[in-house]
């Protein structure tokens, strides 16, 4: 079977194929070289305007109407995590991972567009070269842009337009788990209820929710 593997030049294709992520072949420009399928769904174009183009220009990035030159030439181009994570990861030979944002233009509206993303350098006859692979997170992350939150008790209303309390939220949507604990004023706050309270235990007085009916 390895032998079989080996042999056959569409295999290594069908198992970047099989990834749910987007997967990229980048050069130091960030200029596609290559992807899988599932990267060519999102960015929806023909291969010809996609390959030796800078990601930015292919993903219609906000910052690469800003200039003539597109991709890599606007004065935010130089705080960008994608172009930069590529440039580190080849630079320093390992790999780097980040979270990403960013605005996307489609047609005469702008999205946001999140992603985890993991450039690892890649090199192949003297060239470096780096694989990117984006996670889109951007549902996880944009679930609303306002979240609906009651000013007292703190329930979040969901899309069923039920109320639930926000730790059960942030599990369903999230897979978020909280660990529990005092603030300092809150602790202070507490500690005051408690030493109100003592005196009056001691003295055998029934607190209201002791008191029988």
């Amino acid at each position: 079977m390895t032998d079989i593997l080996k042999d056959d030049p569409h295999f290594l294709r069908t198992v970047l194929n099989s990834f749910p992520a987007f997967v990229f072949l980048m050069d130091h420009d960030v200029r596609i070289l290559d992807h899988n399928d599932a990267a060519g769904e999102f960015m929806n174009q023909d291969e010809s305007s996609i390959l030796d183009q800078r990601c930015g220009d292919v993903f219609h990035c906000l910052n690469s109407y800003e200039t003539a030159n597109g991709c890599g030439w606007a004065e935010a181009c130089k705080e960008c995590i994608l172009r930069n994570s590529v440039t580190q990861a080849i630079q320093e030979q390992k790999t780097i991972k980040h979270r990403l944002r960013l605005k996307l233009k489609t047609g005469d509206s702008i999205k946001n567009f999140h992603a985890l993303i993991n450039v690892t350098p890649f090199r192949y006859h003297d060239e470096n070269m780096a694989i990117l692979v984006m996670e889109d997170v951007s549902k996880l992350l944009e679930l609303r842009q306002v979240l609906p939150i009651c000013v007292k008790c703190k329930k979040i209303r969901n899309d069923s337009e039920y109320w639930d309390h926000l730790e059960k939220f942030f599990k369903e949507w999230l897979d978020l788990d909280f660990s529990h604990g005092l603030c300092p004023d809150c602790y202070e706050e507490e500690l005051k209820k408690i030493k109100t309270f003592q005196p009056k235990i001691q003295l055998g007085i029934r607190l209201p929710s002791e008191k029988k009916e």
